[in-house]
């Protein structure tokens, strides 16, 4: 399974590296790493779990990554901010390419590049400061039956979330994974289950 999955996303991906568009007035750029790790028998995904010290999205579950600054392109600040946040250097990953952008009700236009990480991930550190703990889950597992829920508002947009091992990912990083997976095996989540509530903070 995990070369057909990278198979899979190497052709999906394939020329997606470039700097992209420009970010449309009133949003702000910002950019995450989708790391990916060769298990042997399973792809892993490798997520973080933001700082509850945090002023913005305190204790949410998210992919390495942060806001562009001007003098980068999308791809340098996704290996910045994975470098600043878990240790990750550029040369210990493969970039795959860049999945469609997501924009957040919160403003920001967040470019995701998957990758192959080329080392174990016990091997990454988390910044002390912004990062509580860096944790990886089964690619098999987020794509299983009942794991993708979706919450539909009046008037606004579909909520989605992936409840799995005790994990919540929803919002932005929901999204993402989403179309990860999707590109990955070749098929689209399909929602099902309640969706869950109590555990994510809108």
């Amino acid at each position: 399974m995990p070369e057909s999955v990278f198979d899979s996303l190497r052709a999906a991906l394939a020329g997606t590296s470039a700097p992209g568009e420009a970010v449309p007035p009133g949003l702000r750029p910002a950019c995450v790493l989708v790391p990916l790790h060769d298990r042997g028998s399973d792809v892993d995904l490798v997520f973080i779990q933001r700082s509850e010290r945090l002023h913005h999205h305190a204790g949410q579950i998210a992919f390495p990554g942060g806001s562009r600054h001007d003098d980068e392109d999308d791809l340098t600040c996704a290996l910045r901010e994975a470098r600043e946040e878990v240790s990750l250097e550029a040369e210990r990953v493969a970039v795959l390419g860049a999945v469609e952008p997501c924009v957040t009700a919160t403003g920001f236009r967040i470019r995701p590049f998957v990758a192959r990480l080329l080392v174990d991930p016990g091997a990454l550190r988390p910044d002390p400061v912004e990062i509580a703990r860096i944790f990886t889950l089964p690619l098999r597992e987020l794509a299983a039956p009942g794991v993708y829920r979706v919450a539909h508002r009046p008037g606004g947009r579909p909520l989605e979330a992936f409840v799995c091992q005790g994990e919540v990912i929803w919002g932005a990083t929901a999204r993402i994974l989403r179309r990860v997976l999707e590109l990955a095996t070749g098929e689209a989540p399909r929602p099902e289950g309640p969706f869950p509530w109590g555990q994510i903070r809108i």
